[in-house]
């Protein structure tokens, strides 16, 4: 019975059977794998599987036909891992510092831009320390009142109102959080002037070229 002959059903069944046999023909080859490595003693080996002295070791994957798919690098050693660790720091820092660089030099055009900004800066920060200050100077001074006036209930033999408790409370709390906040400022201050000192001297160290024999 030719093809023509053949059902619709019986046809379809064997082209199915007939793909899948392809299928897995070309995929059975990709399964086999094979390992080459070499020895402490230089000699080269092939197997299935790599003994478990030489997993550490450069080896390489071959398919069924014997041709190299994958080469697998070595372990490295602690000492190597450190060097490896060490150059990825030292390139990120070279790499921090052109970026760096290159946003100074695009934020500012001159050294006098730098003072400007610097300046204007402080004075921000200057005012909020100036306004911290003078809150702080009107928590005190009604603390100070609330606490004459529990005094003198106390002098009275008379209970502290509540009300009057929670307000002492209240200003030592903001008392306490403005001196924080004053403390900050002051610190704010200081690292601002650093940035801003360490900015120049590198700005000018970009624009402006050294003197003949003195190194940068």
């Amino acid at each position: 019975m030719g093809l023509m002959q053949m059902p619709l059903k019986s046809f379809c069944a064997i082209t199915c059977a007939a793909l899948l046999l392809i299928l897995v023909m070309h995929a059975t080859p990709g399964l086999a794998v094979m390992y080459k490595w070499v020895d402490e003693h230089g000699v080269t080996h092939y197997g299935d599987t790599i003994p478990p002295q030489y997993q550490n070791r450069a080896n390489e994957e071959l398919n069924k036909g014997g041709v190299v798919i994958k080469k697998n690098d070595p372990a490295l050693t602690p000492e190597q891992i450190k060097a490896r660790d060490q150059e990825l720091a030292k390139h990120k820092q070279i790499t921090d510092e052109k970026r760096r660089d290159a946003i100074l030099l695009g934020t500012y055009s001159s050294v006098e831009e730098i003072d400007l900004a610097r300046d204007r800066n402080l004075k921000q920060i200057e005012q909020v320390l100036t306004d911290t200050h003078a809150r702080l100077k009107t928590v005190e001074e009604e603390l100070d009142a609330s606490r004459k006036n529990a005094a003198a209930y106390a002098q009275q033999n008379q209970p502290v109102p509540d009300s009057l408790r929670k307000n002492i409370e209240l200003l030592e709390n903001s008392k306490q959080e403005l001196e924080v906040a004053i403390v900050q400022n002051r610190a704010d201050t200081e690292e601002l002037r650093q940035r801003f000192d360490a900015d120049r001297k590198r700005y000018i160290e970009l624009t402006q070229p050294a003197p003949a024999g003195e190194k940068k």
